[in-house]
């Protein structure tokens, strides 16, 4: 698409403004991400400010950037959300500093604005604090020549003085964070403001938080005898700051105002009690900085993982509280917490204290905090439609799958086992309160343009073509900690935050320019957006790229993580899991005294239990690694991947069919074809669509539903054959070239799910890995014969015929099938 505007821009462009609310969503580690997009945001608002000022001077008709201002307004978090918005919201009140050179030649330690990222060098970066905070700082274990001087998670300094387990605050040690919170701060209070003309001059931050005493309300209700009072609790809490003095432009929220909040200023001196930097002479103490350090990482804790964080608001605060209602501000006065000394004569203390956890408990994507503080006249919802809309939520998602649905039992029933309901609990309460009913009018909307979204997209290339892959962030694997094992998977995925926003901004973030809000100076964006009205598909650049934003991020490799900094993990976990059993073990002694006698077999059970400890953490964490290729070799991980206790894979189920259908005798390949993807279906309807997909390709197939529920159900084989391996890895990757030709309309070769190259070229070449594997101590391998006489057993030293090597996952001890 080539068209440009030639329409002549009116007078008062410098004056049109689109106000934006950024909405961090929680995501652990994965803030990286977060933090990334919001670097290149900063980036690109601070290059289009430079290419404005260099035409301030032309005429109207020799320009070529748009003049339209768009400013950041609100910033909200959940959990990382939190914290990427506190330190990334003050970072960019600096304004941008970029980390690196700019030219293509990058230096020994950094990576260049224009280079290909490599591995162990630092990314181009503009918000250096912001960057240290998420990928320098936190991880589990800190490596040789570490300089940051802040501790690893799995560190056991902070159990050094803890004498008893009800002392333990937590599984990880969360001092780390505070460490790298004060950093942050301390760096920033040295650098001078930029006040950029992009960020409000009064910038309102919300922070979630889980208030764990709860809020007390109460209610008046019509009824008989007794009460009339119907009372309830709420945990959600937040924290809200407004800071003044980060930018420069012009923005007032009435909803905001109508909230408490602690008021900041970051341009007065240290001396003044109103600054953040303020500094108490008497103490030495910054208690301004702590309170905004505690809050934002009360709402990062995440619960038994991280500590909990003890916190005090005013009691006035909750009085003062502005609600996500469609109620005029003057209204929230009326809706107050009954406390329990409401109406009695006594002195009501003055703050509220309580144990915060992880404020994405209940609320992980705040984009209604934001939504709210951006209304011009609230309760009156801002325009949303593309052609007037001039106030936006952008949230930022690292994760924004929605949790996938419980199967049924092999009988078709749901498990109603009290430990599988009571496991399911916490999540399902935590997925309820999460639920967003009014979103789901947005669905009968393709015209609404008052909320967007940036999530991780990755894309590689194999066979010359470009292919999307499924994991996108390094930071996803263990429900989002993984992140924390290596710098470089932080790395990766600050990188791809930038990319993916520069993306965003290039390729999707647009309006018509039938919108009075923004000046279409210049070319459009390439991708046009089907809104049902004439004109409105064709959109003109928010936030256009300018100088060195327009230069190309590009993607750093899939980053790996070495199998000796993966033992070296494993060490650490074992250092903790040790000293948390001998605090335990002493508090025993000295309760039992004499009667020690009695709690020696606990005792004995306890240590004795030392030795699965490392087993069940590496059968959690391991196999996640390997699926999303984040350890050893490529072929390695392919072999290793196809012995992993996992429910049986499509080549598997399509060996069991074939075996137990005649007409499909010997079709292993064309049934993993037919029921590509059909796994991941509902076990109520699994067999049934997988009958359907093998009588579409084989009319008069024959085959039973209870022959595909048996090969369904069936564990995955104990052990596996070099061989079996071997025709496994091949049908992928015939399976996946199929699928991806078949989408691809047969035009041309299709890329594959597995490179060819990577795959073994013969049945030794598997037996050499597999018994690398085994030396590396993730497989353990057993003699076997009869293995082609169908019914294979386990080599003794008398067995006769020929042996054959059968190899299994280490900690597997389920029982000794072989191949199906």
């Amino acid at each position: 698409m080539t068209e440009t505007n030639t329409a002549e821009p009116v007078a008062d462009d410098d004056q049109k403004t689109i106000y934006l609310g950024l909405a961090m969503s929680g995501a652990i580690s994965a803030g990286a991400y977060s933090a990334g997009v919001l670097d290149f945001l900063v980036e690109a608002l601070s290059e289009w400010e430079k290419a404005k000022d260099a035409e301030k001077d032309l005429r109207t008709e020799d320009r070529t950037v748009p003049r339209h201002r768009v400013v950041l307004a609100v910033m909200t978090g959940a959990s990382a959300g939190a914290i990427t918005s506190s330190i990334g919201s003050l970072a960019a009140g600096k304004g941008a500093r970029p980390s690196g050179p700019l030219d293509d030649t990058s230096t020994a330690t950094h990576v260049a604005r224009g280079a290909k990222p490599e591995a162990g060098k630092i990314p181009w970066h503009v918000l250096p604090e912001l960057y240290t905070a998420w990928v320098d700082g936190p991880a589990f274990v800190k490596k040789p020549g570490d300089t940051t001087g802040v501790p690893g998670l799995l560190d056991t300094g902070d159990l050094t003085k803890v004498t008893q387990i009800g002392s333990v605050r937590s599984l990880l040690n969360a001092e780390p964070l505070m460490k790298i919170g004060e950093i942050a701060l301390n760096s920033l209070e040295a650098v001078p403001a930029a006040r950029p003309p992009y960020i409000a001059g009064k910038l309102s931050i919300f922070l979630t938080q889980t208030n764990t005493r709860g809020i007390p309300y109460k209610i008046q209700v019509q009824g008989g005898a007794g009460s009339s009072i119907y009372g309830m609790m709420n945990h959600l809490d937040h924290a809200h700051f407004t800071i003044k003095g980060l930018g420069s432009a012009d923005f007032g929220s009435a909803w905001a105002a109508a909230d408490a909040s602690y008021d900041y200023t970051v341009t007065g001196p240290s001396t003044d009690p109103a600054s953040l930097w303020f500094k108490d002479s008497a103490s030495g103490t910054k208690p301004n900085c702590e309170r905004f350090i505690k809050n934002t990482l009360a709402s990062g804790a995440f619960p038994v993982g991280l500590s909990a964080i003890d916190l005090e608001h005013p009691v006035a605060f909750y009085d003062k509280r502005a609600w996500p209602l469609a109620l005029a501000p003057s209204l929230f006065a009326d809706i107050r917490p009954q406390w329990p000394w409401s109406g009695l004569t006594v002195t009501a203390p003055t703050g509220y204290r309580f144990a915060a956890v992880d404020g994405g408990a209940i609320n992980n994507d705040p984009f209604d905090l934001a939504r709210y503080a951006l209304m011009d006249d609230p309760p009156t919802p801002s325009a949303a439609d593309v052609a007037n809309v001039d106030r936006i939520v952008l949230m930022v998602s690292p994760f924004p799958e929605a949790p996938g649905i419980d199967g049924l039992e092999t009988d078709g029933k749901p498990n109603t086992a009290l430990s599988k309901v009571a496991a399911k609990l916490v999540s399902m309460f935590v997925e309820q309160s999460r639920f967003r009913p009014d979103l789901l009018l947005r669905s009968a909307s393709n015209s609404d343009a008052d909320l967007w979204r940036v999530s991780p997209t990755r894309y590689s290339i194999v066979n010359g073509k470009e292919r999307r892959e499924d994991a996108a962030i390094a930071c996803g694997l263990w429900g989002g900690f993984g992140g924390f094992l290596d710098i470089e998977f932080r790395r990766h995925d600050y990188e791809l935050g930038r990319r993916n926003c520069q993306r965003f901004l290039e390729q999707w973030f647009g309006l018509p320019r039938s919108n009075p809000h923004i000046d279409p100076t210049g070319a459009p964006l390439p991708n046009l957006m089907a809104t049902g009205i004439a004109g409105q598909e064709v959109r003109y650049p928010i936030i256009p790229l300018c100088g060195t934003a327009r230069r190309p991020v590009e993607a750093r490799d899939w980053p790996t993580v070495s199998t000796g900094d993966y033992d070296a993990f494993l060490d650490a976990v074992m250092t903790r899991a040790n000293r948390l059993l001998e605090i335990l073990v002493a508090q025993l002694k000295r309760s039992f005294g004499s009667w020690i006698g009695w709690a020696d077999p606990l005792i004995d059970w306890l240590l004795g239990g030392r030795d699965k400890i490392r087993s069940l953490v590496r059968d959690y964490s391991f196999g996640d690694l390997v699926t999303r290729d984040q350890i050893l070799a490529e072929t390695q991980r392919l072999v290793l991947e196809c012995c992993l206790p996992t429910a049986p894979t499509r080549y598997i189920v399509a060996k069991r069919i074939a075996r137990d259908t005649p007409k499909l005798s010997g079709l292993v390949q064309q049934i993993s074809d037919a029921i590509d993807g059909l796994l991941s279906l509902p076990v109520e309807v699994l067999a049934q669509n997988i009958c359907k997909s093998l009588e579409r390709a084989h009319p008069d197939c024959g085959v039973l539903e209870q022959t595909v529920t048996s090969a369904t159900a069936t564990p995955s084989p104990v052990y596996r054959t070099a061989r079996d391996i071997l025709a496994e890895l091949r049908a992928n990757a015939a399976t996946a070239k199929a699928m991806a030709k078949a989408k691809d309309g047969a035009k041309g070769e299709a890329d594959v799910e597995v490179d060819a190259a990577a795959l073994p070229p013969d049945e030794d070449a598997v037996t050499r890995i597999a018994d690398d594997l085994v030396r590396l101590g993730y497989l353990a391998v057993e003699e076997w014969v009869n293995v082609d006489g169908g019914k294979p057993k386990k080599a003794s030293w008398y067995s006769r015929g020929t042996r054959t090597k059968g190899y299994r996952y280490v900690d597997r001890k389920d029982g000794d099938t072989l191949d199906i």
